[in-house]
């Protein structure tokens, strides 16, 4: 308990970045913020320069968001999970399927966020309605850190 509450500490209290600033080539996290100071941190995986999923942090009130957009093709009976680093899963709530993908969301605790800062990838993971296969979105956490610091602000 002492340790998630320094990892969190140490994220509300670094100094804020500029939004939008790439730290390295291997952080993937892009952070943007309107002139208002709304932010929302993105990472996605493209295909032939498509968005094939993506997951989006967002804060509504004091509550911070994750939202994610996967394939279609989920198994909505067996719903769509957070896993950080092949540790313990984490439910969703799947919202919807559209022509561009299935979205759902998961409200972040502190012991969560910890494990995003902490960790190395996050998967989305879900069950292929056609043949019952887990079917897995990698991200990775290399630069989250730093980006939810931006975020933060």
């Amino acid at each position: 308990m002492i340790r998630a509450a320094g990892i969190v500490a140490a994220l509300c209290l670094a100094p804020p970045a500029l939004a939008q600033q790439d730290w390295s080539r291997l952080n993937q996290w892009q952070v943007a913020c309107t002139p208002e100071g709304v932010c929302q941190m993105t990472n996605q995986n493209l295909v032939d320069g498509q968005i094939r999923s993506q997951v989006l942090l967002y804060r509504v009130g004091d509550a911070v968001v994750i939202e994610y957009t996967v394939p279609l093709g989920v198994d909505i009976r067996k719903g769509v999970k957070l896993v950080v680093d092949g540790r313990k899963s984490i439910p969703t709530d799947l919202l919807t399927c559209r022509p561009t993908g299935c979205v759902g969301f998961q409200v972040l605790n502190n012991r969560t966020l910890n494990m995003l800062a902490a960790g190395g990838e996050l998967a989305v993971t879900y069950h292929s309605a056609d043949d019952n296969r887990v079917q897995r979105e990698t991200f990775s956490l290399v630069g989250f850190t730093r980006s939810y610091q931006s975020f933060n602000r």
